[in-house]
């Protein structure tokens, strides 16, 4: 098997969407795809699929593209997100009652670390084990970015139902 347009049609959507995940940018979006499928492309002898299947594989790939881009241009260093805000408690419960519009806007208005965490936790069903290795940060870090995170995006969202945002 080898890489061709075939099945860079078949994922281009995909593999964006995943890079969307990680960045409100669209500019930032496209280019972590582009460097996505060079990746791909330069790797694909290395997909066996004995192993998994195609989209797996791509997917698997690209998330570690995508984390290694963000790692080169980090902005907010993750571990400074992890200050004591002993005073924020809440979480979100039902977020299926949450206007997936005004989701989406609120996820791409948390601070990076927040934001790579929830991502991977929430919609990429990772364990926080997996999240500590892939952004080179302690468990404890994860599990704690990710209740910060989503008390921000829950306070993100309020202030956008009551007009603050």
């Amino acid at each position: 098997m080898e890489f061709n347009a075939e099945i860079f049609e078949r994922y281009v959507h995909k593999v964006y969407a995943l890079c969307r995940k990680y960045t409100s940018d669209i500019s930032t979006a496209k280019d972590f795809m582009q460097e996505c499928f060079m990746h791909i492309q330069e790797n694909f002898h290395k997909y066996d699929p004995e192993k998994g299947n195609l989209d797996g594989w791509i997917f698997r790939v690209s998330t570690n593209v995508v984390l290694k881009e963000l790692g080169k241009s980090k902005k907010i260093p993750l571990d400074s997100l992890t200050e004591n805000h002993s005073e924020i408690q809440d979480e979100i419960n039902e977020l299926e009652q949450i206007n997936p519009a005004q989701l989406m806007s609120a996820l791409e208005q948390l601070p990076v670390g927040y934001k790579q965490v929830i991502t991977m936790y929430i919609l990429e069903h990772k364990s926080h084990k997996e999240i500590a290795q892939s952004l080179k940060i302690t468990e404890s870090s994860s599990r704690s970015q990710l209740t910060r995170a989503k008390v921000y995006l829950k306070k993100l969202i309020i202030n956008s139902e009551y007009g603050r945002v």
